[in-house]
């Protein structure tokens, strides 16, 4: 109804049984919410319905529609304004006909103002100044949850600008996204490393680790070249969207859709998988964006190194990798390749790292950095580590 909704996606629909049916949503906090949407069909929609609001100890009409007329889908969301608004946590549309006794939904927004974003959308969008201070640099991140599968995610996202507040989540300039960074609702332990160009956020979730890059490279071309070098990562990709009652969503998730983004393997055996199968990507310099693999199916020297996307040196196999002599560590700057043009740049601050006697949250000092030394989620294989700066 709500998360990852787009207009034409018939697939993620609301259906309910015998009329009459209520549809209900729950703020965390109250919100007043002046218009409401609705995207159904001629087929299957609702066509009258009272929208209500929960006061305490009753529910209170709001507004109310009768024998409403919906275009045949996908059409667009109709929208309907409240004339007297309220501050309330709960919300529901109460649906008393319809063009089938079992009407079907297929989105629905609730809005603070007109033109505003969804109110049950839980999202934001930063414009990051650069190190220069007057770059803009656009990255997101969309919260859905699921309680029944016990899923509590980001969405990372990133954009080549702001269009406004009245345009979604998913319609703002050149959005990227469908890249994921499975939580818990509890308490996690943390790190955040922030400069003007890029964030990098690591998250402990039991035992393992999570984490996203959004943000500009470290750019081997100039910026009259590539005046836009960023890139995103995450943690949870998935080629084709589960159901959003699956728990291939959950940080409990043990397949190859599930890894750091150093470590990115769209899950088959070769090159074609779409973009959004990638825990690594890179804007090309075009503007369209380009996917990058370490693996496939967990093997780091699957990766043609001539004709396709990789990470190096992770798609070159890191398992034969030492430690130093003196018991120290080398680090490796994480870069991303292309076949077309060459090399886009250098992820700012993530290193490869041996796995040879490491252990998960210890440290290697280069100089006045010191770096925090990750497992690709759980994994602990010598090629399945990673360092980032904390700096």
């Amino acid at each position: 109804m709500i998360d990852g909704k787009k207009v034409g996606d018939s697939s993620r629909s609301w259906q309910g049984s015998t009329l009459p049916q209520q549809l209900e949503i729950t703020f965390v906090v109250a919100e007043t919410i002046v218009q409401y949407g609705i995207l159904a069909s001629s087929s299957d929609g609702p066509r009258t319905w009272t929208f209500e609001y929960w006061n305490g100890s009753s529910w209170v009409t709001l507004d109310t529609q009768t024998l409403v007329t919906f275009p045949s889908f996908p059409g667009q969301l109709q929208y309907y304004t409240i004339g007297s608004p309220v501050s309330a946590a709960r919300y529901r549309i109460n649906m008393s006909a319809g063009y089938t006794t079992t009407p079907r939904i297929h989105a629905m927004e609730l809005r603070r103002a007109s033109n505003d974003f969804n109110a049950a959308f839980g999202q934001y969008i930063w414009q990051a100044p650069g190190n220069d201070g007057s770059s803009q640099i656009y990255v997101g991140i969309h919260h859905f949850r699921r309680t029944d599968a016990d899923y509590y995610d980001w969405e990372v996202a990133a954009f080549d600008g702001f269009t406004s507040s009245g345009v979604e989540f998913y319609s703002q300039s050149n959005f990227q996204g469908d890249l994921y960074v499975p939580l818990v609702n509890s308490s996690i332990p943390y790190w955040f490393v922030a400069n003007g160009r890029r964030v990098i956020v690591v998250a402990k979730v039991g035992s393992q680790y999570e984490a996203a890059y959004l943000g500009l490279l470290d750019p081997f071309f100039t910026p009259q070249q590539v005046p836009y070098p960023i890139a995103l990562g995450g943690t949870i990709a998935i080629s084709s969207k589960p159901t959003w009652e699956s728990t291939s969503w959950r940080f409990s998730n043990s397949t190859q859709q599930h890894r750091m983004f150093t470590h990115s393997d769209p899950n088959l055996s070769s090159l074609g998988a779409a973009i959004r199968a990638f825990q690594m990507r890179a804007r090309r310099p075009d503007g369209a964006w380009a996917s990058f693999a370490a693996s496939y199916q967990d093997v780091y020297n699957s990766v043609n190194l001539q004709t396709e996307a990789f990470i190096w040196p992770y798609a070159g196999d890191l398992t034969l990798l030492d430690s130093n002599l003196d018991g120290g560590y080398a680090l490796w700057p994480v870069q991303l390749h292309h076949p077309a043009p060459n090399s886009f740049g250098q992820l700012d601050q993530v290193r490869a790292v041996t796995g040879q006697g490491q252990t998960a949250e210890s440290t290697v000092q280069v100089g006045q950095i010191k770096y925090l030394v990750l497992q690709n989620i759980n994994r602990t294989d010598r090629d399945d580590w990673l360092a980032v700066g904390l700096d």
